[in-house]
């Protein structure tokens, strides 16, 4: 479902007639998220493998937890810095319309999501150097591949947790959560006064006003389920992930849940927000209708 999701919002969004800032961000929210979908396919290739051959799947595993799982990772963290620009810029756009113009241009949001991209993959470019594969042989002289620590890491393990705490805790859900419900509650207080005072403007403003509020709910829902369904979820099993293992006996069997749970809650996400632009969106759903 995210795949195929993201690569009709992808289709959809990059033609020609969605040249808007919302839709810039929207079409690279789909782009990330459709990264995320596909390193979390690759995440259960082992346990397809499993049935086949034990070992190979084995291998995938270790070479997934190498060279992916932290890649996996930058490209959700960079999926929820979208979400909350989305946000800003639908907040800017309802509650300073006058200002909008001049505030949000589509080389500045360019400049900002390749910025953000480049911010969240340095920030967590030092858990890159953490693992490594290499191939042992068991008593019968047979060769298998399994995953080890770096010396890099091995040396600076206490830092780094700290460090990834911090970053976590701040970076990653805090400032993402602060800005997508701060916007959020501005964006709906101001749409509410809005229908209030639409009888008030005159036809053009009237329907021009209209359009707009409409196409603000599109990203307002994109907000929501990112709200409902990653941020609350993610900063609660965060939370419970980092518990000591001495404190927590079943520390891994935790995690490893933990984990399971939020791909498939990620993947549901991503679809979610194809039905929120199909449902939401006149203009998306007509273009759609249109390609496929």
């Amino acid at each position: 479902f995210g795949l195929v999701g993201n690569i009709l919002n992808a289709v959809v969004l990059s033609s020609p007639k969605f040249k808007d800032t919302t839709s810039f961000l929207l079409l690279s929210l789909s782009v990330v998220d459709f990264f995320v979908s596909a390193t979390h396919l690759v995440f259960r290739m082992p346990n397809i493998l499993l049935y086949f051959n034990p070992r190979l799947s084995y291998t995938f595993y270790c070479f997934y937890l190498a060279y992916v799982y932290m890649w996996n990772q930058i490209f959700l963290f960079v999926s929820i810095f979208y979400v909350s620009l989305v946000a800003v810029e639908r907040m800017i756009a309802v509650c300073f319309p006058f200002h909008v113009a001049r505030l949000v241009t589509r080389f500045r949001v360019r400049v900002i999501t390749v910025l953000g991209f480049i911010f969240y993959a340095a920030i967590n470019s030092p858990f890159l150097n953490m693992l490594y594969t290499s191939t042992y042989h068991d008593g019968n002289n047979v060769p298998y591949t399994r995953v080890s620590y770096t010396d890099f890491y091995l040396k600076h393990w206490d830092q780094l947790l700290y460090y990834r705490l911090i970053v976590t805790a701040l970076f990653i859900y805090a400032l993402p959560m602060i800005l997508i419900i701060g916007s959020t509650v501005m964006i709906t207080s101001t749409m509410a006064l809005s229908w209030k005072n639409l009888n008030k403007l005159s036809n053009t403003n009237s329907s021009k006003r209209l359009k707009e509020m409409k196409s603000t709910k599109t990203a307002l829902y994109v907000c929501l389920s990112m709200m409902i369904f990653i941020l609350i979820p993610s900063s609660i099993f965060g939370m419970l992930s980092w518990i000591r293992e001495d404190l927590f006996p079943t520390y891994r069997k935790r995690t490893t849940i933990i984990y399971y749970v939020m791909t498939n809650v990620f993947q549901f996400n991503s679809f979610v927000n194809f039905i929120i632009y199909v449902a939401t969106s006149p203009k998306f759903s007509r273009q759609f209708k249109y390609l496929f």
